[in-house]
């Protein structure tokens, strides 16, 4: 049922994208290659040898690491968003302040990393950026992702075509005050008038006859 198998899928790629399935992944991948434990390992003993004064040591574990951690990063770029590469960012510091000097070197092997991180740390993190991150990742045939965006290794994302706002509606008009009086349309009956009732007119009180003077009236028969 195809209806079925599409609301699986569609169930599917919600659960992924809830536990960052893919990130997960590809560290399960990077970690279990040789650079990355050829990184942790000279890291590791680097930090060791810098905490009981051991200059020389330090130095040479450092290197190591460095070019190990620039291989691990170009392969699994997404690495380079984890706790992983906070360790490494902490431990060039140290790094930094044994070589005393305020700036890496240009040809520092990691610089790569640092211009990533320090574009990262300015401009936040965008869905667009991880989903091109998963996606190097997940090549079968990839190489190093500095090899394709080298300095500037965060892709910048592609810009969209403005939308231009929409009118806003037009406010109905408010009908104007006419002094004329609307005609009644042809064919249709003029509206009656209400009747004024009239007042009454007053009545004449019968008028009684009155004798002549000086004559008596005449008396009436029974």
């Amino acid at each position: 049922n195809v209806r079925n198998a599409e609301e699986f899928r569609r169930h599917v790629e919600i659960y992924r994208n809830q536990i960052n399935y893919a990130y997960w992944e590809v560290r399960c991948d990077a970690e279990q290659t040789d650079d990355a434990l050829l990184a942790r390992s000279n890291l590791f003993e680097a930090n060791k040898s810098l905490d009981v004064g051991d200059l020389d040591a330090a130095l040479k574990k450092y290197d190591v690491a460095w070019a190990a951690w620039d291989k691990l990063f170009g392969r699994y770029p997404t690495m380079m968003l984890d706790e992983s590469a906070d360790e490494v960012m902490a431990a060039i510091k140290r790094y930094q302040r044994l070589q005393d000097t305020p700036e890496m070197p240009s040809n520092f092997v990691l610089k790569n990393f640092l211009e990533f991180r320090r574009r990262y740390d300015s401009e936040g993190q965008s869905p667009y950026l991880m989903e091109v991150l998963n996606q190097w990742s997940q090549k079968a045939d990839r190489g190093s992702f500095f090899d394709q965006h080298p300095a500037n290794a965060v892709p910048p994302a592609p810009e969209s075509t403005p939308v231009a706002p929409a009118d806003p509606p037009a406010q109905p008009q408010a009908p104007a005050a006419s002094s004329t009086v609307t005609q009644p349309d042809a064919g249709q009956p003029p509206s009656p008038k209400k009747a004024v009732d009239a007042a009454p007119a007053e009545t004449a009180a019968p008028k009684v006859a009155s004798p002549d003077e000086g004559t008596p009236p005449i008396p009436k028969s029974k």
